[in-house]
C-alpha cells in the first residue's frame, strides 16, 4: 500500500513521474500504474491501490478532464475523501469537482522547490498524517526523455488498456538512490534496499521524522471542520458535506484570512479530536464546526466558531429551513454564516492584538489595534488610528491593508471636519498604492475606493474598484457597505440603498451600522424622499451618537421640508455633539457631488439653518 496514488492521462506521464519523484524525496511512497507487473489484472490492481492510498492526486489537464478513466478514479477518491486535485493547465474541471480547491501547477517548471510544490507536499502531509522529510540538496529531477519502459511493463499502454507506462531503468536507479532508507521502507519503487558495493553491508536506515506542526500563517487562519450529520439517515451525509464545502469556498473568498483546504479538514470527519490538537495539526487559530439535523422536509444547521488555542467559543448560531429548495437553502446559509463570521473574526483578532504586550506588536497587530479606533467614529479615535497605522507602515512600508485603512480614515476625517493640511493628498496616494500592490484583495479595493471617490472625485475609477471587490467577495458586509458609499458619492441612490441593505443583512451587529444607516438616509435625501431621509438619519444617530454626518442629513432634510424650528434644534444638537461638522463646506459639497442640483439644494439648506461657511 502506497501513501499516494496518482491519477493522470498517459500524455502527462513525465509530469506524473516528476511529481512522484518530488514526493518520494520528501518521504512518501507513491503508486501509479507504472508499477503494474505483466499479467496483473489492471483494473482490479488500480482500484485496490486507489482505495488503499491515503492521498489521491488527480492531475487535471485538457485531456484528463475528458478521460472517463481519470474521472472515475477522481469520483472514487472524492467519495473516499482522499482527493487532492492538481491543475496542470487552465481548464474547466468536470462537474462535481468545481468546488474542490486545487493545487495550481500550471506554471510549474519541474523544480523540486518553490511555493506550488511545497503546497502540494503540505496537502499530502495532512492527508497522509505524517510530516514530510526536510528538503535536502537539489538533485536532478527525472530526465524528460527517461521514458523507456522497464521490464514487465507494456510499452506505450494506457490506463484503460493496462498500464500507462513504466519508468526507465535509469529513472528507477535515481529513485532508489533518492528514496533508499525512507521511513519504514515503504517506497513502492524502492522495495529493494540499496547495498554497498560489496553487496554485504546492511541497508541504511533512518529514524522516523519527528512531527512538526505547521506554523501559524501571518494572518488569521481558519479550518471548516466537516459538519456532523445528526439525522437518522446516514445517506444524508452528502448534505452535511455540501454545507461544509460551500462554507469553505465562501470563506476562502474573504482574502484577509487564510482558509485550510477542504481535503485537509475532511481528514477529521468522524474523528473525536480535541480542538487544540486540531488547531496545532492544521496550523490554524480558529475552527468552525457544526451539525446538520434533518427531519422530514425541515433541516436545522448549527455552527460554532472556536478559538483553537484556548477552546473558547467566539460565536454560535443555528439556522432552520425548508428542504424543498435545498440548494437555495445551502446558498442562504453560506451567505449568512460568512457574513456573520467576517466581523466575528475581525473582533477576535482585535482582541488577540490587545492582549499582546506593546513590545511584541508587529505591523499586523498595529493594524488590528487601529480598527476599533477607526470604527469609534470620534476625532480622538481617528487620530489614534492614524498614528497606529503610521507606525505599521514604518515597520512594513508595503502593507497594502494598512494603506487602504489609513486612506479610509482620512475620508472620515475629511467628512467630519477633522482633516489637517495634506491629509487629502496623502489619502489619494495611499489608496492608489494599496490598489496597485494588492489588486485582488477585496478589503483593500473597497476601502481604497472610498478615498478615490470622496477625495479624488474619480467616481468611475472608484466604481470599477469596488465592483471588483464585490465580485471577489460577495458576502462581506465591509465590501457591501463600501460599495454603498461609492454609489452614494457618485449620486446613484438606488444601488447605494441596495448595497447598504445587503450589508446590514450580512452583519446586523456591525460596528459600521451607523454608516450603513447614514448612507441610506443620504440616498433617500438625494432621491427627494425626505421623510425617509429623516427617519434613517435619526436611526443612524442612535447607532452612532458621535457621528456628525447623519445629523447633517437630518438638519438639511428638515430644512428642505420647511420645518425650520426642528431644523434649527437639530443643528444646535449637531453643533453641541460634533462641532467640527457644523459648517456648510460648500466648495467640497459642490465638487464631490456629480448631481449639481442636489449639491445646490443641500448647500442652500445648510445656509438657511445658519451653518457657518
Amino acid at each position: 500500500m502506497a501513501d499516494v496514488f496518482i491519477s493522470y492521462k498517459s500524455d502527462r506521464r513525465t509530469t506524473a513521474e516528476q511529481i512522484a519523484h518530488v514526493l518520494e524525496r520528501r518521504g512518501y511512497s507513491v503508486w501509479f500504474d507504472r508499477a503494474l507487473l505483466a499479467g496483473e489484472e489492471f483494473s482490479q490492481s488500480i482500484e485496490r491501490e486507489l482505495r488503499d492510498a491515503r492521498a489521491v492526486l488527480v492531475l487535471w489537464c485538457s485531456l484528463s478532464v475528458r478521460s472517463d478513466w481519470v474521472r472515475e478514479e477522481a469520483t472514487l477518491a472524492k467519495r473516499l475523501r482522499t482527493i487532492i486535485p492538481v491543475r496542470l493547465e487552465r481548464v474547466d474541471v468536470p462537474l462535481g469537482f468545481v468546488s474542490l480547491q486545487a493545487v495550481d501547477l500550471t506554471r510549474w517548471d519541474g523544480a523540486s522547490r518553490g511555493p506550488p510544490v511545497e503546497r502540494l507536499v503540505q496537502e499530502v502531509a495532512r492527508l497522509v498524517g505524517r510530516a514530510p522529510l526536510p528538503q535536502g540538496e537539489d538533485a536532478p529531477l527525472l530526465p524528460v526523455g527517461a521514458s523507456a519502459p522497464s521490464a514487465g511493463v507494456p510499452a506505450g499502454s494506457t490506463a484503460a488498456a493496462g498500464a500507462k507506462a513504466g519508468w526507465s531503468s535509469s529513472a528507477r536507479a535515481i529513485a532508489r538512490v533518492v528514496s533508499g532508507g525512507l521511513w519504514g521502507g515503504r517506497s513502492v519503487l524502492a522495495k529493494s534496499q540499496a547495498r554497498s558495493s560489496s553487496g554485504n553491508a546492511p541497508p541504511a536506515t533512518m529514524d522516523p521524522p519527528t512531527t512538526a506542526f505547521p506554523a501559524l500563517p501571518d494572518r488569521p487562519s481558519l479550518a471548516v471542520l466537516p459538519f456532523a450529520n445528526l439525522s437518522n439517515d446516514i445517506d444524508q451525509d452528502y448534505f452535511a458535506d455540501g454545507i461544509t464545502e460551500e462554507l469553505t469556498t465562501g470563506l476562502a473568498r474573504l482574502r484577509w484570512f487564510f482558509v485550510i483546504a477542504r481535503n485537509s479538514a475532511f481528514t477529521y470527519k468522524g474523528r473525536a479530536a480535541d480542538v487544540r490538537q486540531i488547531g496545532r495539526e492544521l496550523g490554524v487559530r480558529y475552527l468552525l464546526q457544526g451539525s446538520v439535523r434533518k427531519s422530514g422536509d425541515r433541516v436545522r444547521i448549527s455552527g460554532q466558531l472556536i478559538e483553537a488555542e484556548t477552546g473558547h467559543h467566539l460565536w454560535a448560531d443555528r439556522f432552520d429551513g425548508d428542504l424543498q429548495g435545498i440548494f437555495d437553502l445551502q446558498d442562504r446559509i453560506t451567505e449568512t454564516v460568512v457574513g456573520l463570521l467576517d466581523p466575528s473574526l475581525r473582533n477576535a483578532e482585535i482582541e488577540r492584538a490587545r492582549r499582546k504586550p506593546p513590545r511584541s506588536l508587529d505591523a499586523y497587530d498595529l493594524y488590528l489595534r487601529a480598527l476599533p479606533e477607526y470604527h469609534a467614529m470620534t476625532e480622538p479615535g481617528s487620530t489614534e488610528a492614524v498614528a497606529l497605522l503610521g507606525r505599521a507602515l514604518e515597520l512594513n512600508p508595503h502593507f497594502a491593508r494598512a494603506k487602504a485603512l489609513l486612506a479610509a480614515c482620512h475620508v472620515r476625517r475629511e467628512a467630519e471636519g477633522w482633516a489637517r493640511p495634506g491629509e487629502r493628498e496623502e489619502a489619494i496616494r495611499l489608496a492608489r498604492e494599496a490598489m496597485a500592490e494588492m489588486p485582488d484583495d477585496p478589503t483593500v479595493l473597497a476601502q481604497a475606493a472610498l478615498a478615490i471617490a470622496y477625495l479624488a472625485y474619480a467616481h468611475e475609477e472608484a466604481l470599477s474598484a469596488v465592483e471588483r471587490a464585490v465580485a471577489l467577495c460577495p458576502n462581506s458586509a465591509l465590501v457591501e457597505g463600501s460599495a454603498g458609499l461609492v454609489h452614494l458619492y457618485g449620486c446613484r441612490p438606488e444601488p447605494a440603498i441596495h448595497h447598504f441593505e445587503r450589508a446590514m443583512r450580512l452583519s446586523p451587529l456591525d460596528p459600521w451600522m451607523g454608516s450603513f444607516l447614514m448612507g441610506i438616509a443620504f440616498a433617500h435625501q438625494m432621491a427627494e424622499r425626505l421623510e425617509d431621509a429623516i427617519a434613517f438619519g435619526q436611526a443612524a444617530i442612535r447607532a452612532s451618537p458621535r457621528f456628525g454626518a447623519p445629523r447633517r442629513v437630518v438638519v438639511a432634510s428638515l430644512a428642505m421640508l420647511g420645518r425650520m424650528d426642528e431644523a434649527r434644534q437639530a443643528a444646535e444638537e449637531l453643533r453641541r455633539e460634533t462641532p467640527a461638522a457644523y459648517r456648510v463646506f460648500a466648495e467640497r459639497v459642490y465638487a464631490q457631488n456629480p448631481d449639481k442640483a442636489y449639491a445646490e439644494r443641500i448647500i442652500g439648506a445648510y445656509r438657511a439653518v445658519g451653518f457657518p461657511e
